[in-house]
């Protein structure tokens, strides 16, 4: 329990390394979704399949990580705002917004066909 508190002041009294530590989340989870994405999309397009996996199934599996691909960009996206704005731009907490914003309509514009179908329009 002691350790955990360490690292709770630690990251209280130094907030920009919080802020470094998100990002770094953000940006290695983006990375596993990419290559998530472009080797079940190459495994559905050269129609690569094994045991437990059809391709109807490979298919259905990429186009639901294109959806988790789409919301992870934009979460590095908001998390490379706030990086930015602690660094470079100082006080200026009005980049985040607008970049939070940006970056949730490029999440819904890029899920429309999702959205789209859940909606039966």
């Amino acid at each position: 329990m002691g350790k955990i508190k360490d690292i709770h002041e630690r990251l209280i009294k130094n907030p920009a390394e919080f802020t470094e530590i998100r990002l770094l989340v953000a940006k290695r989870t983006l990375a596993f979704f990419i290559a998530f994405y472009f080797v079940s999309l190459l495994f559905t397009i050269g129609g690569f399949s094994f045991w437990p996996f059809l391709i109807s199934t490979i298919a259905q599996i990429t186009f639901h990580a294109y959806s988790l691909l789409v919301i992870s960009l934009g979460w590095f996206l908001y998390e490379l705002a706030v990086y930015t704005e602690q660094i470079y731009m100082m006080n200026k907490k009005w980049f985040p917004l607008l970049i939070g914003v940006l970056s949730s309509l490029f999440v819904i514009f890029g899920l429309f066909a999702h959205i789209k179908s859940l909606f039966g329009i």
